[in-house]
Order: C-alpha cells, then sequence, then structure tokens
C-alpha cells in the first residue's frame, strides 16, 4: 500500500512528456516568450525576452537568448542545443551556455523538452520532467486568449502550478507587474 501510495504522490513528475517528434528545421528561427516560471537567469530581463535558434554545420542548434532589460539595454546569452543521447525522442533536448576554451559543456546542461507544440508551429510549451521550468513560446509577441487558457489546461494536467507561471511583457508599453497565467 505504501508503494501504490508513493507512486500517486510521484505521478504528476512522470506524467511530463514530450510532443512524438519535433521537425528541427520548422522550429528554427525567433521565437518569443509570452509566459513563463521566471528564473535566476533571466533577472536581468524586463521585457521583449526572445530566443533564436540556427542548426549549425555540426548538428549542433545555436540559441541566443535575448531580452530589453528595465535600463533599455539588450542583455543575450548564447548557448547550444542538442538531442538529449540518453533520450528516443527527439523532442527532449538537451541547452548548455557553459563554454570552456572553444568546447561547450554538456555536464552542466538543462533539460529542454518540447511538451506541446502547435500543428503549424506558432507557438510551443517548453519545460522539463522537474517542473521547476517552463516557457510558453510564440512566434508572435502575442497570443491568443483561448490559445492561452488551453495551454493553461495542459500545463495544470501536468502537474504545473500555473500561479507559478507569468505572462511575459512584450511591446513597447509593457505593465509594471506580470500577472500570473492562473489569474486568466
Amino acid at each position: 500500500m505504501k508503494i501504490l501510495f508513493a507512486l500517486l504522490i510521484c505521478a504528476p513528475a512522470w506524467a511530463v512528456d514530450t510532443v512524438d517528434h519535433i521537425d528541427i528545421h520548422r522550429y528554427l528561427g525567433t521565437w518569443n516568450e509570452i509566459a513563463s516560471i521566471p528564473q535566476s537567469f533571466q533577472k536581468n530581463c524586463y521585457k521583449n525576452t526572445q530566443a533564436e535558434y540556427d542548426l549549425l554545420e555540426d548538428g549542433f542548434i545555436k540559441v541566443i537568448n535575448s531580452c530589453e532589460t528595465k535600463e533599455g539595454d539588450i542583455d543575450s546569452a548564447e548557448g547550444r542545443a542538442r538531442k538529449n543521447p540518453k533520450q528516443k525522442k527527439d523532442s527532449k533536448l538537451q541547452v548548455t551556455f557553459v563554454k570552456f576554451f572553444k568546447s561547450w559543456i554538456w555536464a552542466f546542461s538543462g533539460n529542454y523538452w518540447v511538451l506541446d507544440l502547435d500543428d503549424n508551429y506558432q507557438w510551443s510549451v517548453v519545460g522539463d520532467p522537474t517542473l521547476k521550468y517552463l516557457w510558453i513560446l510564440s512566434r508572435k509577441p502575442k497570443m491568443k486568449r483561448k490559445t492561452l487558457l488551453d495551454i493553461r489546461n495542459f500545463i495544470e494536467g501536468l502537474g504545473y502550478d500555473s500561479c507559478k507561471v507569468l505572462l511575459s511583457r512584450q511591446g513597447q508599453s509593457a505593465p509594471q507587474k506580470r500577472q500570473a497565467l492562473c489569474d486568466l
């Protein structure tokens, strides 16, 4: 009985899975952050957060994350992504921003799991099995409310707390306070 109870408690983390396949060529390009669980490495980001993905000749994906600071400066970081060699699905990627000389250090990589993806590659939900990371991305800086509500229901079904997911500031007239996804 104790084992069954433990399995039920852990079930939400096990329920996190990804889409079956991503066409990496369609996934490349610029994505706007619509909402996220705020992370310490994004503490300087105030608005207009974006991620750009470009396939390199060596097979890695060049990642450029950028945002505008409160002072109006652009803050950016470059990294690399790849399919996680320990996973079967190509939708379970690893990303690292740690480079030593000319080598990317995968020991410091994080999970970049594509949890949900629009059929036309217009929006994406990215997270990880620990439920500590989540990004809702869109090709456009704004997303339809209905789509966002559908995504909220989807991530709650995975075990994410939508009150920890904050809407991102996009555009010139960004609000001072970020609204929680659960308040929509």
